[in-house]
């Protein structure tokens, strides 16, 4: 039973990720991460969400972990925490519309309330 409601809630995210990457506003944004490593956001207002692939970054440690944000101004809000030592990714992540920008810091394995170091790239969402 576990193994199917994982399976069924692969496939319904699978299915979001096909649905904003499909969706007629969808706009590819992309950026280059300091330390090397690149990430790209396709961001559609109109489903209120967002895809980000991670892409040969370098592993952030086994005690440390990228930690993906949106920002509203100046305010951080978390939306993401990758596993630590983890290094690409494909991530969904909702609650976009209205976001100023994407960010993508180096934290510690748990994650953080806010950014603890300089976010490693800033993607404009507007």
């Amino acid at each position: 039973a576990d193994q199917r409601v994982a399976t069924a809630m692969a496939q319904q995210q699978a299915d979001r990720i096909q649905s904003v990457l499909a969706a007629p506003d969808a706009a590819l944004r992309a950026g280059v991460l300091s330390g090397g490593g690149r990430v790209s956001v396709v961001v559609s207002d109109a489903a209120d969400a967002a895809v980000v692939v991670l892409a040969d970054a370098p592993s952030p440690g086994p005690q440390r972990a990228y930690q993906l944000w949106v920002l509203q101004g100046r305010t951080p809000i978390s939306v993401g925490l990758l596993a630590p030592g983890q290094s690409q990714a494909t991530e969904l992540i909702e609650g976009v519309r209205g976001r100023d920008a994407f960010a993508l810091s180096v934290e510690p394995a748990g994650g953080s309330s806010a950014p603890t170091t300089t976010p490693l790239v800033g993607i404009s969402l507007a």
